[in-house]
Parts: structure tokens; sequence; C-alpha cells
């Protein structure tokens, strides 16, 4: 009879381990397979190569957009009544050249 309990116990041990052990070979062979399939560090620079030399594009096409704009928009125009260099030439209202037709800025009368 001991023998006959002896084998059941066995039987039923290998019953219940049998599936965990199965389990965790193929938690093994899974994570093979994605080591297996992952890209290799060639890939890898090849993929980073590629996102740089898009962000540059990208980059460069949005300084060109804003040049455009810079040159679209010209230089700006002196107000000559504010007390400001409005066009960055260093000269103030009536002192600046591009007033000298405003009538504001006209003298000797």
């Amino acid at each position: 009879m001991r023998i006959s309990i002896l084998s059941l116990f066995l039987a039923i041990a290998v019953a219940l381990a049998g599936p965990l052990a199965f389990a965790e070979t193929d938690v093994i062979e899974e994570q093979v397979t994605e080591q297996e399939t992952a890209p290799g560090p060639e890939a890898l620079n090849e993929s980073a190569d590629t996102a740089v030399d898009e962000t540059q594009t990208v980059v460069q096409e949005k300084v060109v957009e804003m040049r455009e704009a810079v040159v679209e928009a010209g230089t700006p125009k002196e107000d000559c009544a504010n007390g400001a260099d409005d066009d960055g030439d260093e000269k103030v209202d009536c002192d600046d050249s591009d007033c000298a037709g405003d009538p504001g800025c006209k003298s000797g009368y």
C-alpha cells in the first residue's frame, strides 16, 4: 500500500508541477524570441540617424519660413509722433529722414 500512496503522491506532484514547469519554459521561449527579433545596434543607429535627419529637415524648413516672414514684413516704418525709434536707425521721429515729408515735422514756418 505504501507504493500506491507514494505513486499517487508523485502523480499528483507531477500533475501540479507540470503546467508550472511548462509555463516557465514558455516564458523563457518568449523572451528568447523577443531577443532574437529585437533590433540590433546597427538598426537602432540607423533609426536614430533617420530621426536626426528628419528633425534637421523640419528645423531647416522652419528657418526658411521665418526668414521669408521677416522679409515679407519688411522694415517697420517710423511713426513720426510717438517719441520712439520705430525703424531701428537710432533717429527718433522728426530727426529720422523717413519723417521728412510728415506735416508734423515741417519747420521754418
